[in-house]
């Protein structure tokens, strides 16, 4: 699969579940509550993959370097919380 479809791909799914509770924004319900959804550790977790794969394609070295490290920390972050039984 091409690269840029990959990541278009990733990014429209991202859009889904960021939104998951109608009627309340990210922050509406605290932090505690962003980190505890299923649905916004999954965007969380989405937005780490399409982060790293724009680093693939970015072709300034610092910018790609950055997009990785926000790219993998996400996914870290995400897997952290998935472990702790949050």
């Amino acid at each position: 699969m091409n690269l840029r479809v990959l990541a278009v791909t990733l990014f429209a799914a991202c859009a889904a579940p960021l939104y998951a509770h109608p009627g309340h924004s990210l922050t509406e319900h605290g932090f505690g509550h962003l980190l505890a959804s299923p649905y916004h550790v999954l965007t969380l977790t989405v937005v780490g993959v399409t982060l790293v794969a724009i680093a693939k394609m970015v072709k300034h070295r610092i910018a790609a370097g950055f997009l990785s490290i926000a790219g993998v920390a996400a996914i870290a972050a995400a897997a952290a919380i998935c472990l702790s039984g949050w």
